[in-house]
């Protein structure tokens, strides 16, 4: 497929129908309203989308946004992808708890593995925030004897105790399933409830090219859409704090057990 040639030998132009100057906005209001929105975006500007369908099957314009600036009483958190044979990626989360709107508003990416490097980048987004690590970041090494997680808070990183799980059900269970993520995601970008910085371009990227096939999501080129799948419901299950929360000295939405946390990584 071109998209994937690393030859260097093709080139590839970018058109949007506004380069066809026989199309008029009738027509082009009358074509939209002949596919499916998660078409959309491939159709009017030529953005490729791969595979039977879309995840999100959402136009892009109904979910970007603006940057703003995100006031200091909005809950935020972090959460990461972490990469060993793949890229590692993390995506920032805040919450306008007034109209329940999440607002994704940075993204990060990186091929690089070492913890140490990612906490740099992290850091610097604010140390007070809280950051998510994917559920099998607790699992033991069997040379060390550690966990992934332990080296993420050694590289100073505010990492919590628990890794990722869903809100927890009426039945005080919890887990990490996807695809009740999917469809949660899914309605915030229909009701208008889940918006993201136009900055947030590898988001974008990889949206386009998040897809099933068989039924069945295909993982490839999709850290940054499990990081924000972690951080967006990680921030309906309340694990964010805001910075005048962290300018008051927290660094975590509620009472985690450090000790154990320190025992156990």
């Amino acid at each position: 497929m071109f998209m994937s040639d690393k030859s260097g030998n093709l080139y590839f132009q970018n058109a949007t129908w506004d380069d066809a100057p026989h199309l008029d906005e009738k027509t082009k209001e009358e074509l939209l309203a002949s596919i499916p929105p998660w078409q959309h975006e491939m159709r009017s500007r030529g953005l490729p989308v791969l595979g039977q369908g879309q995840v999100y099957p959402v136009s892009e314009s109904t979910i970007m946004c603006d940057p703003i600036e995100i006031p200091a009483h909005w809950p935020k958190l972090c959460a990461i992808d972490i990469g060993v044979t793949h890229d590692t990626a993390a995506v920032w989360t805040a919450i306008d708890p007034e109209t329940d709107t999440i607002y994704v508003y940075d993204c990060y990416h990186s091929p690089d593995g070492v913890p140490s490097t990612h906490a740099m980048a992290i850091n610097a987004r604010g140390k007070h925030i809280p950051v998510i690590l994917p559920h099998d970041a607790d699992n033991t090494e069997r040379g060390s004897g550690r966990t992934v997680a332990s080296y993420y808070q050694d590289a100073g990183i505010n990492v919590m105790y628990e890794t990722f799980h869903n809100p927890m059900q009426s039945d005080g269970k919890k887990n990490n399933y996807v695809e009740p993520g999917i469809m949660q995601i899914i309605q915030r970008m229909k009701t208008g409830r889940l918006k993201v910085f136009r900055t947030c371009f590898r988001f974008f990227e990889e949206m386009r090219r998040y897809h099933r096939k068989d039924g069945k999501i295909v993982k490839k080129f999709d850290d940054t859409m499990d990081a924000a799948r972690y951080s967006i419901m990680s921030t309906l299950a309340n694990r964010g704090i805001s910075d005048n929360a962290g300018a008051a000295g927290f660094n975590t939405a509620y009472d985690d057990n450090w000790d154990t946390f320190n025992t156990n990584y």
